[in-house]
């Protein structure tokens, strides 16, 4: 599990016409969670990873990229 807060921060946006404005980003707290589980099946071992990241999900959103959406993944490895 992994819980962090980020601070008020102050991001640089390139334009269109190739010049930066600057934006402020809020500050906010957030939640990570990450699960892995081992199996042998013959002779091979396979690796199951999850997580979960931005379990708190924030609605803020910089010129529609959504910077803290909640995100899943889950991977599975082959060890020969």
């Amino acid at each position: 599990m992994h819980a962090f807060r980020e601070g008020r921060q102050i991001a640089q946006i390139r334009n269109l016409n190739g010049g930066y404005s600057e934006v402020e980003i809020p500050k906010f707290t957030n939640l990570d969670l990450h699960l892995s589980k081992s199996f042998e099946v013959s002779r091979l071992k396979l690796i199951l990873n999850g997580s979960l990241r931005n379990i708190l999900d924030d609605d803020f959103a910089l010129t529609g990229l959504a910077l803290h959406d909640r995100r899943y993944y889950l991977t599975l490895g082959v060890q020969y």
